[in-house]
């Protein structure tokens, strides 16, 4: 994404664990030689940015799904509201 809008072009390398591993060790001029070292680093950070929200927003969503609701009436409030409670 990086080397695509710094005028690198779009010839991504092949997502292999080798070329993890060369990126890691030699930075991205190994993969990418004509695209700006910066534009590729932010083009990875803006990736797994994204990425880390969606997860954080999904984790967070999953969470909230569990919990009881706080604005329903619970049996305090309802028994006032049926034939034993309204005869009193």
């Amino acid at each position: 994404l990086g080397a695509a809008l710094a005028g690198g072009g779009w010839n991504p390398p092949p997502f292999t664990l080798s070329t993890l591993a060369t990126l890691a060790q030699d930075g991205p001029e190994a993969l990418w030689p004509h695209a700006s070292s910066g534009a590729v680093t932010a083009g990875i950070a803006v990736v797994f940015g994204v990425f880390a929200a969606l997860v954080v927003t999904g984790v967070i969503l999953v969470r909230g799904r569990g919990r009881r609701p706080d604005g329903l009436a619970g049996r305090k409030e309802l028994a006032g509201l049926l034939p034993k409670g309204a005869a009193a």
